[in-house]
């Protein structure tokens, strides 16, 4: 195993054993790497201070040689922080479902997962119209377009908005075999 750092977004962590977790994370290129942090549950551990989810972290791994073993995480630094606040906002979930299901990855899909964490932190918006961006912000990276915009005076109320959320979350689930849910 060769040690690697990489920058990147904690997008998902679930718990493994009785004090490790499996993590994912969005690095700067796009990719979603899969990593096992041994020890991060324990009350003591140093990286599990740090595994916040939607902040930008340096990861320090121990790359695996073969692509069907997973790479175990070494150390990791918090470089800009996420407001936990917000991290069971609806938005923000659904971004994070977004993210981890979906088989896309490039640049401009770390862009497109900063862009949305600035606006799920915009205090100014309401979560509906947080929720259209994400998807809409989604669409147009897959290059799959849908109207009307977010200013159009059809979604002047939060019932409106809800069912084009709902509309375009049903498009995305027959177009892109993505299984969201949100309402």
């Amino acid at each position: 195993m060769s040690e690697k750092i990489i920058k990147g977004y904690l997008i998902k962590k679930n718990k493994y054993r009785s004090f490790d977790q499996i993590i994912q994370f969005l690095d700067t290129n796009g990719n979603k790497i899969t990593c096992l942090s041994l020890g991060s549950l324990k009350v003591s551990s140093k990286n599990g201070m740090n595994l916040f989810i939607g902040s930008l972290i340096e990861f320090i791994i121990f790359q695996s040689r073969l692509p069907e073993k997973i790479s175990k995480l070494k150390k990791c630094h918090i470089i800009e922080i996420f407001d936990w606040k917000k991290a069971n906002d609806k938005s923000f979930l659904l971004l994070n479902n977004i993210i981890s299901s979906s088989a896309y990855t490039s640049v401009e899909f770390f862009s497109f997962y900063k862009d949305c964490l600035k606006t799920i932190q915009n205090d100014s918006l309401i979560q509906e119209d947080k929720i259209i961006y994400v998807l809409k912000s989604f669409l147009s990276l897959t290059m799959i377009y849908i109207d009307p915009s977010l200013n159009d005076p059809f979604l002047n109320t939060v019932e409106r908005k809800r069912s084009y959320i709902n509309q375009i979350i049903e498009y995305i689930n027959k177009t892109i075999k993505i299984n969201l849910s949100l309402y």
